[in-house]
């Protein structure tokens, strides 16, 4: 399944140092492992909804800080002209969409 062609292919990238959400396109996990020097592994999900159910069950109380649920977050950065958002760095929420 792809996602719709309104959305952006989002990667989460995991890194040593941070978590990482990207829109850049990315031919494959070695081009993602190429673009960031710490990199650890990476989700490349379907659709936006597939990644906020992921980050909710794996991460639910992360976005906490900001008053916002991962909906949100996800929907922020879509919709944005960035094409990375760091999420948490060291294990510490650093979003501040």
């Amino acid at each position: 399944m792809t996602a719709p062609a309104s959305s952006p292919a989002l990667t989460l990238v995991f890194l040593d140092s941070a978590m990482v959400l990207s829109k850049r396109p990315f031919a494959d996990w070695r081009a993602v492992q190429d673009h960031y020097p710490d990199y650890k592994t990476n989700l490349t999900p379907d659709q936006p909804a597939h990644l906020v159910d992921y980050l909710a069950c794996d991460y639910p109380d992360m976005p906490g800080a900001t008053g916002r649920a991962w909906s949100e977050v996800v929907a922020a950065f879509v919709a944005s002209d960035a094409l990375d958002l760091t999420l948490s760095r060291d294990d510490t929420w650093v979003c501040t969409c």
